[in-house]
């Protein structure tokens, strides 16, 4: 990758799942679906040979529904949950770095690294139950976020590329404000360090090079 190249692109992940009346271990009659959806165009300038810097920015959807889900320890332990559904939306800002590593002699197909610092902000919202016992929960969210992100790409000729690429967060800290009923108000922050790879958050992407 040469010196004072300019790239742009997206990446797209998208996940689904319906549960009928699904059985696992300890979980009986599981009914529901959700999904998750992110959309992710991106920029890069290399300001030296196979090393760039450049800036990504995301939105995310996720959507879950329950119908019905228990969990049976035994006759006398159990935990069950009807007519839940949450919603939300993130928007993320990300500065990145890039360094591209060749794979043997090829010119066509190679590895490439980006160290990200990424802040995201969001809202949720969380329905349960049904008339007079219907609960809504209202979250305003805050991420930050420290990175890596590994990936390969395949060169279909010298302006336009494919990628693949997966997850690995390393530092996180989030925050999330709660509005329960619009009355009660609370508060969670969390934070950890973690480099494993999410194998569900493998991104597809197309990358022209200018």
């Amino acid at each position: 990758m040469p010196k004072g190249q300019w790239m742009t692109g997206g990446t797209l992940s998208y996940q689904t799942n319906d549960q009928n009346n699904f059985k696992f271990l300890f979980i009986e009659n599981w009914e529901g679906s959700n999904y998750s959806f992110r959309v992710t165009p991106y920029f890069m300038y290399t300001f030296r040979e196979n090393t760039g810097v450049g800036g990504k920015f995301s939105y995310k959807r996720t959507f879950n529904k329950i119908k019905s889900f228990n969990i049976k320890i035994d006759d006398n332990t159990s935990l069950t949950l009807k007519d839940y559904e949450s919603v939300s939306h993130m928007f993320y800002s990300t500065a990145f770095l890039r360094n591209y590593l060749a794979i043997g002699e090829s010119r066509r197909f190679g590895l490439y690294v980006d160290t990200e610092l990424s802040y995201g902000f969001g809202q949720s919202k969380i329905v349960s139950g049904k008339g007079a016992d219907l609960n809504g929960t209202y979250e305003t969210i805050n991420e930050l976020q420290i990175g890596v992100v590994p990936g390969l790409c395949a060169f279909i000729n010298n302006n336009v590329a494919l990628e693949v690429s997966v997850d690995v967060v390393g530092i996180s800290f989030r925050n999330i404000d709660q509005e329960f009923n619009r009355i009660d108000t609370g508060s969670l922050t969390t934070s950890g360090a973690n480099f494993k790879i999410d194998l569900f958050s493998i991104k597809f992407g197309v990358s022209i090079y200018i």
